[in-house]
Parts: structure tokens; C-alpha cells; sequence
């Protein structure tokens, strides 16, 4: 193995059998079909960190039977020119749960062509009620649901412009937690703002009787396309991110939360075969990259399904093809480095803790 970046890590601490797991998970998922749907770009919460209301056309709102239809027709397609062994897709937004008969109707697509079909839900909570997490288990193939807390109640409400979701996300919480118990993952937007309200967050959930061994957590930084005045909050280097996120996870680990930090996996707009579709039909390889968009499904001749350019950008970077950590992040986020120098979200020192963590939970799991 290379002593470079991660390497040099495994070599001091003979983690290796932890990288292994992380590469052949990341190998896996080469061999999959994943997509990213917006099912709406309407949202009950107003989150001054959101990326919805600069990226999403203006007057996007829900997707169409029409655009939903496309949709299923669009993998279809991609289907029968790839013997994909399984269809990922997350659903996101918007609140995805503004469009649930959306999510039915694209999954009942996609059943008829392709036995195995698996989707991950990211949501805010307001409609993740007892009988929408039957439908979503039943009829959607839902098998991670995904809320986010970003601390105390009046913090979180208020960065939210919503009284109420903080109770709201407490409940859907419970309810997640009985549905899709070990597939409930708790995410936090870190910033230079809430990193102590974030340490707040387990002692809250213990108050409202939640189990947090059946949780998930996923730290994550926010990024730059949050709103002007909250920029300043925002981590400016990866470094400076995982120097707090360190001390969070852990935490969190203490008080029984399981580690799911995505970014040990890499962005699915990294992925040959890895794509978004917005609620009117646009499909990008990242959401936030307007230099990634494809064309829409409503003409899908036109769709530049070859232009893997936006992949193959990463492979130039020398600090990549050098590092024995690319089958595990690929690169980590081309946008951020873009606009904010971000080279890669993988830390070693940081991938050292999460690692062992991820490793133990795995264990104890198949106990």
C-alpha cells in the first residue's frame, strides 16, 4: 500500500480491515444505479443553510404524474443498457414527503422492471407520521429515513424560521425510530455557530425518551451556498471542521449514537452512473453545479448521459490519483473545491476515530 494520505495512517495503525470496508462498500455501489429525486421544491421549514431556493428554478414547486412517469421511463432506460444489481434512490427536496403519492408512483414504476429497488428518505419531519412511515415502508421501499437537529429548541427553530419544528422533528424521530430502527440517522449541520449546541442534542433526545442506540448520526459541515449573513459561520477548511466535528461525534458515541458519517462514502455525483432529477424533469450529475446539468427527461434524446467529464475531473488532481483513500471518497466534493478550496472531506486523523467507530458498531451489530 502506498504510504500517502490514508496509507500511511493504516500502515501506524493496522486499520486496515476498517479502509477495506469502506473501499468494497464504495465498489459495490459502482455497480448500482443511483438517483437523486426532488419530488417538490416546497418545504414548511425556511433553513438559512439550504441550497433549495437558489438551485431549484424558480417556480419549480411539486413534480408531475407526467415528470414522475419520466422519471421511471428514464431508469428504465438506464437499466437496459446496464446490468445494475440494485436502484438506489434518495429522495430529497423540498420536503420529499410534500410528494408522497410522487414517491409511490415512481417506486410501483420501477417494480415492474426491476426486482430490487431501495430508497433513502431525507425529511424534516412534519408528515413522517405513523401511517406515512407504513406507506413509506410498504409502497416506497424506504429503508433509511434521515431527520436533522442542529441543537437546542429555540436554536433550531429560529435558524429555521418555524416555531415548532424542533418538536415536530422529536416526534418524527420516535417515529422513525419504531419503523426503521438501526436505518434512523440523526444529521447536523455544523458550523462555527452551533458546535456547542450541537453537544446538546443527546441530552434533549434522552429527555424525550428516545433511544439513541436505535440512531444514527452524521455530522456534516454546511457548506457556501447557504445565505449571505450566515456564510460567516461556515467552516472555511476541512481542517478547521473536523477539529470540531472530532470532539460532536464522539459525544455523540458516548451517549449510544452509532456513527454514519456519509462522507467517508463519497457524493453519488461522483459515480459513473449517478444522477439528479428535479421536480421538473432537469437532471444534473451535482445539484449544486450548474457546469453538471444534463438535460431534462421530457426529451431524454437530448440528455448528455455520455458527459462523464464531470467525474473524470477528479482523476486530474494529482493529490487524488496519489492517495490510497480515492476508492473510498473519490475526491471528496468537486463543488467545494471549486468555490471554496476544499480539496477533500476525508481528514486522516479524524477517519482514524470515526473509523474505529464505525468498526465497533459493525461488530456489535452482528452480535
Amino acid at each position: 500500500m502506498a504510504k500517502t494520505g490514508i496509507g500511511r495512517l493504516l500502515v501506524r495503525v493496522k486499520n486496515e480491515d476498517v479502509y477495506n470496508t469502506f473501499r468494497l462498500r464504495r465498489h459495490f455501489r459502482l455497480h448500482n444505479l443511483s438517483v437523486a429525486v426532488a419530488t417538490t421544491s416546497y418545504c414548511q421549514n425556511r433553513c438559512e443553510y439550504c441550497f433549495a431556493k437558489y438551485h431549484f428554478p424558480e417556480g419549480t414547486g411539486k413534480m408531475s404524474k407526467e415528470v414522475a412517469d419520466k422519471t421511471v421511463e428514464f431508469i428504465r432506460k438506464l437499466v437496459g443498457h446496464n446490468p445494475f444489481r440494485l436502484v438506489h434512490i434518495n429522495w430529497y427536496g423540498g420536503e420529499p414527503l410534500l410528494g408522497l403519492d410522487v414517491m409511490q408512483r415512481i417506486v410501483l414504476g420501477i417494480r415492474h422492471f426491476h426486482p430490487y429497488v431501495v430508497t433513502k428518505l431525507d425529511t424534516n419531519g412534519w408528515r413522517l407520521t405513523h401511517e406515512n412511515a407504513e406507506i413509506l415502508k410498504r409502497d416506497c421501499n424506504v429503508y433509511v429515513v434521515q431527520l436533522t437537529l442542529d441543537g437546542s429548541e429555540q436554536y433550531h427553530d429560529e435558524l429555521r424560521h418555524r416555531p415548532g419544528s424542533f418538536k415536530k422533528t422529536i416526534e418524527a424521530l420516535k417515529v422513525a425510530s419504531k419503523w426503521f430502527p438501526d436505518r434512523t440517522i440523526l444529521r447536523v449541520n455544523l458550523t462555527k455557530l452551533n458546535v456547542e449546541e450541537a453537544k446538546k442534542i443527546p441530552e434533549c433526545l434522552e429527555r424525550e425518551g428516545i433511544d439513541t442506540s436505535k440512531l444514527g448520526v452524521d455530522i456534516h459541515p454546511v457548506d457556501i451556498f447557504c445565505d449571505a449573513p450566515f456564510k460567516q459561520y461556515i467552516f472555511e477548511t476541512r481542517e478547521e471542521f473536523w477539529d470540531e466535528a472530532r470532539s460532536v461525534y464522539l459525544l455523540f458515541a458516548q451517549k449510544g449514537f452509532k456513527p454514519r458519517p456519509t462522507m467517508l462514502y463519497g457524493c453519488h455525483a461522483t459515480l459513473k452512473d449517478g444522477f439528479s432529477v428535479f421536480p421538473n424533469g432537469e437532471v444534473w450529475k451535482c445539484v449544486l453545479d450548474s457546469e453538471s446539468y444534463l438535460g431534462n427527461i421530457l426529451e431524454y434524446e437530448k440528455i448528455r448521459l455520455d458527459d462523464s467529464s464531470y467525474c473524470k475531473s477528479k482523476i486530474l488532481f494529482e493529490e487524488c490519483r496519489n492517495c490510497s483513500a480515492f476508492p473510498v471518497c473519490r475526491g471528496g466534493c468537486l463543488y467545494a473545491r471549486k468555490l471554496m478550496g476544499w480539496f477533500c472531506h476525508v481528514d486522516p486523523i479524524a477517519l482514524d476515530e470515526l473509523a474505529y467507530l464505525v468498526k465497533k458498531t459493525y461488530k456489535t451489530k452482528r452480535r
